[in-house]
């Protein structure tokens, strides 16, 4: 079997004149990617100019093969707002490239940077420094862009869909130890506040403003008129990574990018089958 040490006679292998060495070594140097991707990247950017469209197609599918091997390993996670932190980590490390530096990384700068500015640990300095402060708020551009769904562009650029600045607020809540979760509602995805009785659901396209009663009482009428109840309690890990891959979904159907549609919908499906 080879190892990192064989990666430059490899390479030279890649443009031997015999398709199944070819195969052979293109399926070598996946092997060896899966095992150590940083390594592989090292090597692959000295990589001759004619060979760098041969690497760049292995480097891809090295690392849709990773997201694959480990992409319901949140489902072992008995913690959901931890469970749907690794999960969405793992969906943000795979859209940006960026394994050097993952959403916790990113997450505990923002949590450092609130501690340092904020002396009373609570939801409302919590929306004050997210949607005021740092100005995160919904897409000034193309709503329908991956970039919206990834929470490591997210926090970046500061702005996102709904989802994505709810699940970031509920990631720093955690960190801080407050009662804050993802809420499903429809069209809307929000923010509801378990600590105590009140239930208040915040909307983070509104600077974390509390939803009116009204509105709540208008949805729960409408779900009653269906014979249904209106859901009032924190969304599941499955539904959160699941609206993700939707979104995704979506927006690389806008782009027309329909490999990238079929592989989240792959994932999608896979998802549904492990959780039915």
């Amino acid at each position: 079997m080879a190892t990192i040490k064989d990666i430059p006679f490899l390479l030279n292998l890649l443009e031997d004149d015999s398709h199944s060495i070819r195969e052979h070594v293109r399926s070598e140097l996946i092997v060896l990617g899966k095992e150590n991707m940083a390594a592989m990247k090292n090597v692959f950017d000295g990589g001759n100019p004619g060979q760098q469209k041969e690497l760049d197609s292995i480097l891809e599918e090295i690392k849709r093969a990773n997201f694959h091997d480990h992409a319901l390993d949140w489902l072992e996670i008995e913690d959901p707002r931890q469970a749907q932190e690794v999960a969405l980590s793992a969906i943000s490390g795979f859209e940006s490239g960026q394994d050097n530096r993952k959403l916790s990384d990113l997450l505990d700068e923002l949590l450092e940077e609130f501690l340092f500015r904020y002396e009373k640990a609570d939801l409302a300095q919590l929306f004050d420094f997210l949607f005021l402060y740092k100005g995160f708020s919904s897409p000034e551009g193309a709503y329908y862009h991956p970039d919206n769904s990834n929470l490591i562009s997210v926090i970046e650029r500061k702005e996102g869909l709904q989802l994505s600045l709810a699940m970031i607020a509920v990631f720093l809540a955690k960190r801080l130890n407050l009662g804050l979760y993802g809420l499903n509602l429809p069209g809307h995805f929000m923010m509801i506040n378990k600590d105590n009785q009140l239930d208040n659901v915040f909307d983070p396209y509104h600077k974390g403003a509390i939803m009116p009663k009204q509105t709540i009482l208008y949805l729960q009428n409408m779900f009653k008129s269906r014979g249904k109840e209106l859901p009032m309690d924190p969304a599941s890990s499955p539904h959160i990574v699941g609206r993700v891959y939707r979104n995704l979904m979506n927006a690389y159907k806008h782009m027309e990018d329909m490999d990238m549609y079929n592989f989240y919908s792959e994932k999608y499906l896979h998802l549904k089958e492990a959780v039915s």
